[in-house]
């Protein structure tokens, strides 16, 4: 009976550790999966993309989707039926760049969609935009939006 006791106590605990290895937000970054993504577009000025309505992080999978939430200098062709596209803006108080991005998935299968904004030189309020086109995933899984801001 103490043997099956002390082999419960055991399972108990490792189970204990399993689940606390998950237990932040995501989990650690070296266990992620990085996942390949492709620009929208290179912005160079003259051909960028903007959110046309509020800012906040997007998750687009249709076509519909995409032109009503997004704007482009230059059309855009995305097969929605291959590829989403995670769509996002940051409002700051000075002029911005993305200078950094990535996408990962992690142990619980969440999208975490990484960015970094850097402060520019121009002086009032901007809204930095950002987007990744990654392999199509389904609407049942959850995108976490990582966005910080160095200035």
């Amino acid at each position: 009976m103490k043997n099956i006791f002390n082999s419960i106590s055991v399972t108990h605990l490792i189970y204990a550790l399993l689940l606390m290895s998950c237990s932040e937000d995501t989990c650690p970054m070296e266990s992620n999966t990085p996942i390949h993504f492709d620009e929208l577009v290179e912005n160079d000025g003259d051909q960028f993309c903007f959110l046309q309505s509020s800012i906040e992080n997007y998750v687009i999978r249709s076509q519909s989707e995409f032109e009503t939430l997004i704007g482009c200098i230059q059309p855009q062709n995305i097969d929605f039926n291959s590829f989403t596209l995670l769509a996002g803006g940051k409002e700051i108080p000075t002029s911005g760049r993305v200078s950094s991005q990535s996408v990962e998935q992690d142990c619980k299968s969440s999208i975490i969609f990484r960015v970094n904004i850097q402060e520019g030189n121009g002086q009032g309020f901007s809204t930095v935009y950002f987007f990744a086109v990654i392999p199509k995933i389904e609407s049942d899984i959850p995108v976490i939006f990582k966005v910080k801001y160095d200035g």
